[in-house]
């Protein structure tokens, strides 16, 4: 890793004091601490992506169950329809056959 020189003119500029030192050195540190939260927000936005994702396929699987239902109660209505029809057609052509 290459060491930065900081350039005599800036450095001339600079007093050498604590709070010279200080100021030279916070514009360093909140480019880390920007990174440090730039980095934290992607995360979080990977983990936001990641959570609407499985709802949505936990939507569709709820939804799929729901339709299989339905499919399974109209089959089971047609059943019972046909049944009563032949139930009634069987009477009706007893009872016109006894006569």
């Amino acid at each position: 890793m290459a060491k930065i020189e900081i350039p005599n003119a800036l450095k001339a500029d600079m007093p050498q004091t604590i709070l010279g030192r200080i100021m030279s050195a916070t514009p360093v540190v909140m480019t880390v601490i920007a990174t440090m939260l730039a980095g934290l927000a992607s995360s979080e936005m990977t983990k936001a992506q990641y959570d609407r994702s499985l709802a949505a396929q936990q939507q569709s699987k709820a939804g799929d169950q729901w339709s299989f239902f339905q499919a399974k109660r109209l089959r089971s209505a047609l059943q019972h329809n046909t049944l009563d029809l032949l139930q009634a057609s069987t009477t009706s052509i007893r009872s016109t056959s006894s006569r």
